[in-house]
């Protein structure tokens, strides 16, 4: 038997920036895709390298974007705090919570690097993409 977890329910928060700070999720969520954390390699494969295999130094740990795709509502608080960051450079905290049941959270500074509107998905009326750019370590609470 499978113990696998459902995704329905994975929200992207956004923090206000006060202390102590409230999050708030992004509205109307259709998915959310966490950043793919990486390793940068460096080569160190030499001739005396056993057996003649590559030998390799994992370095500097990359976070690439997270996105957030949901129903668009223009007059919706988190859509238009999104699109002002973006436009503002604004470095602002936030959280992605898994819906496990020991709600895994993933939390994070970023930047919004991209806030894009889709008018002609015939499967909702309008809808929006946005991605962040994870600057810092992130952490991870399991």
């Amino acid at each position: 038997m499978s113990n696998a977890v459902w995704a329905f329910g994975t929200v992207l928060q956004i923090g206000d920036g006060g202390s102590p700070e409230s999050f708030v999720s992004l509205a109307e969520g259709l998915s959310v895709t966490p950043f793919v954390p990486t390793a940068d390699v460096i080569d160190l494969t030499n001739h005396d390298s056993p057996g003649g295999w590559e030998e390799a130094l994992p370095t500097i740990f990359r976070t690439g974007e997270a996105v957030f795709e949901g129903n668009y509502i223009a007059s919706h608080a988190t859509h238009q705090q999104v699109r002002t960051d973006l436009q503002n450079r604004t470095k602002r905290n936030f959280k992605i919570i898994l819906p496990d049941p020991g709600a895994e959270t993933w939390s994070f500074s970023a930047y919004v690097v991209r806030f894009e509107l889709n008018p002609h998905d015939p499967t909702v009326q309008q809808k929006m993409t946005c991605a962040v750019k994870i600057t810092g370590q992130p952490t991870f609470t399991y």
